[in-house]
């Protein structure tokens, strides 16, 4: 697939979704629902694309986990070098890790 188009297809859709109104600071708002914003990307990708939407579903959820890996790994390098040095032991890195991938903090949970 051509990446200058699938460039193109997503500009387009993120100007499509961009937010009206600037967040209000101090205020909190409602994230958006991830599973309807994926499935409206896929929709809109598969569209502009001409190709099938369960193609584009399988592809973004491809590239999500690649990226999910890179970031635990880079993450389990960080850990275990700040294990190595002394700045944490390892039942701390294990706890890190532990709250990432249960989502409580950020840094390559989910």
């Amino acid at each position: 697939m051509d990446e200058a188009k699938v460039t193109e297809a997503l500009k387009a859709f993120r100007e499509a979704n961009k937010p009206t109104t600037p967040p209000v600071e101090g205020e909190e708002g409602t994230k958006p629902d991830r599973t309807a914003q994926d499935a409206a990307l896929a929709k809109s990708l598969a569209e502009a694309l001409g190709v099938e939407e369960s193609k584009v579903t399988t592809a973004l959820e491809e590239i999500r986990a690649a990226n999910q890996a890179e970031r635990s790994a880079a993450l389990k390098t960080k850990l275990d070098k700040a294990v190595t040095d002394g700045k944490l032991t390892q039942a701390e890195a294990d706890a890190v890790t532990k709250a990432v991938e249960a989502g409580v903090i950020g840094g390559g949970g989910r």
